[in-house]
């Protein structure tokens, strides 16, 4: 994926988060997309889609985006201590800051962590699938 597509698919979740749905859509995102890629563009990324979504969401501009960068900033140092691409791993950090970023809207905690928890199974379900599905099979051979 180039840069300008991951771009225009964070202002999409953004836009779909602040609108529609009151699910961190947009941390998940991001917090898959350090995991996954190891560049540093990951934190312009988060910065953007912090202000996007604070200008949507009519807030302080820049607190999203501090959030967004603390939580990056964390996964991307700490991910090289575990094996960064187990869906576990991944779920439980997503769950993390799906709760960090949940409760800065909501300020209640029992929605936070309903929204996290949903979020971290769908993470799971999703990566397990997907490792699934990409996985090369191995044909035994004809003799």
């Amino acid at each position: 994926m180039n840069f300008s597509f991951k771009l225009l698919m964070v202002f999409f979740l953004a836009f779909i988060e602040s609108m529609f749905f009151f699910l961190p859509l947009t941390v998940t995102f991001l917090v898959i997309l350090v995991i996954f890629e190891e560049k540093e563009r990951v934190f312009i990324l988060s910065f953007m889609s912090g202000l996007f979504l604070d200008f949507l969401q009519v807030r302080m501009l820049g607190t999203t985006s501090l959030l967004f960068l603390t939580i990056i900033l964390f996964v991307f140092l700490y991910k090289r201590k575990f094996i960064g691409r187990n869906p576990f791993f991944v779920s439980i950090f997503v769950f993390l800051s799906g709760f960090a970023s949940s409760f800065l809207v909501t300020k209640r905690i029992e929605i936070s962590l309903a929204q996290a928890l949903l979020l971290a199974l769908l993470t799971l379900i999703f990566l397990l699938y997907s490792s699934n599905l990409f996985k090369p099979s191995i044909k035994p051979a004809l003799r």
